[in-house]
């Protein structure tokens, strides 16, 4: 069996994200992971993208819509962005698994926990019960 070209394999899991209401605007092209998320007001999108001519750099790039993108170098799979365009992600790293997290425009990302993973966005409220339930297990 003949070895295809990276190039070849690339061009074969890109996917495209359009935007408007013909789809007409290119936001971005995604290569591999396909990894992408809609914040909930539908004003950002965040995704990792392999750079052309950065063959093996990754980075996580968040775009306000419309816009231009704004990128950070990490990579990851799993990932959130919220309304005001802060992204958490998970970063499968080769020991442990850890939870990142991303303020747009921060010159790197910032470790939220290790050996985490699937991270969401959650309101203040569900976090104050979540943290009161965990007390109520530890001390019964």
């Amino acid at each position: 069996m003949r070895e295809r070209p990276p190039s070849d394999i690339i061009a074969i899991n890109r996917i495209t994200l359009r935007t408007g209401r013909s789809a007409e605007s290119t936001l971005a092209s995604i290569d591999v992971p396909q990894t992408f998320d809609i914040s909930p007001n539908g004003e950002f999108v965040s995704y990792f993208a392999l750079l052309s001519g950065n063959f093996g750099r990754y980075d996580l790039c968040v775009v306000q819509i419309p816009g231009s993108r704004r990128c950070v170098r990490d990579r990851g799979e799993r990932i959130s962005v919220a309304n005001n365009g802060d992204v958490i992600f998970w970063s499968a790293g080769e020991a442990m698994s850890d939870i990142r997290y991303w303020r747009l425009g921060s010159p790197k990302t910032v470790l939220l926990e290790k050996g985490a993973s699937n991270p969401q966005w959650i309101t203040p409220a569900a976090a104050a019960a979540l943290h009161e339930w965990n007390e109520r297990a530890q001390h019964p």
